[in-house]
């Protein structure tokens, strides 16, 4: 017990003597990701689409959208938190007909899967800044909080038939990203990111289906402003 309580006040003394070195920086900011995809992965995702396929429905629209505001809190000059709340929309269509009386009737049919949700990431950043660009990798969980009903949807308009696949309290995903900023004057930066969210809690309701995630990937364009700046105190001085 001794060994753990010396251990935390070792760290304690790193991060406020680094906090006094450097002055905490934060910044405020905001994405926008208008380029993803979605992967349905798992045993059960395959067998999902292969009964997509075998219903005579493929897959013909698949949309990502993730808009956030973001804060970022530089706790050392190489390491830094990231969170915020956003909204991501997530989803896929697979269109096509049913037969209802074969070579006579035959009725349109729809299965939508769609993942709305209010987004709230906390990630650990390492990054390194250059005189004017900034590169930086971060790793952490994404929660997603349901804003619909139903993850998925199936529905035959001429009948008007739908059956549901009710949305889970909330989702997890396993996030992970690259992004590169440059700084305009003192406070201000523009970047690009690239990230990956691995799904790890999936977004519905039903524990008979243990091996369906919803995973996805998206170039997201970003902005912040750091209050704090570091550079605004160096070319002050």
């Amino acid at each position: 017990m001794k060994k753990v309580f010396l251990a935390l006040a070792v760290v304690f003394t790193l991060v406020t003597t680094s906090v006094n070195a450097y002055a905490v920086e934060v910044s405020l900011g905001t994405s926008f990701q208008p380029l993803g995809f979605n992967f349905l992965r798992g045993s059960d995702a395959r067998s999902f689409i292969n009964d997509m396929k075998s219903d005579g429905l493929e897959s013909t629209l698949d949309l990502l959208f993730e808009s956030r505001i973001d804060v970022m809190i530089e706790i050392l000059p190489y390491l830094a938190l990231e969170t915020g709340i956003g909204q991501r929309l997530s989803m896929n269509f697979y269109d096509g007909t049913i037969p209802i009386v074969e070579g006579v009737l035959e009725a349109g049919a729809r299965t939508t899967i769609q993942r709305l949700e209010f987004t709230v990431p906390i990630m650990i950043r390492g990054q390194y800044e250059f005189e004017r660009q900034l590169l930086y990798a971060s790793v952490g969980v994404k929660l997603g909080i349901p804003m619909t009903n139903s993850y998925v949807t199936t529905s035959m308009p001429l009948f008007d038939i739908e059956e549901d696949l009710l949305d889970s309290k909330f989702s997890m995903d396993v996030s992970f990203a690259l992004g590169l900023e440059g700084r305009l004057g003192d406070a201000n930066y523009l970047g690009v990111r690239l990230s990956y969210d691995l799904n790890v809690i999936k977004p519905f309701d039903n524990k008979e289906i243990d091996d369906f995630y919803h995973d996805s990937f998206g170039a997201a364009l970003t902005y912040r402003y750091a209050f704090n700046s570091k550079w605004k105190k160096k070319n002050a001085s």
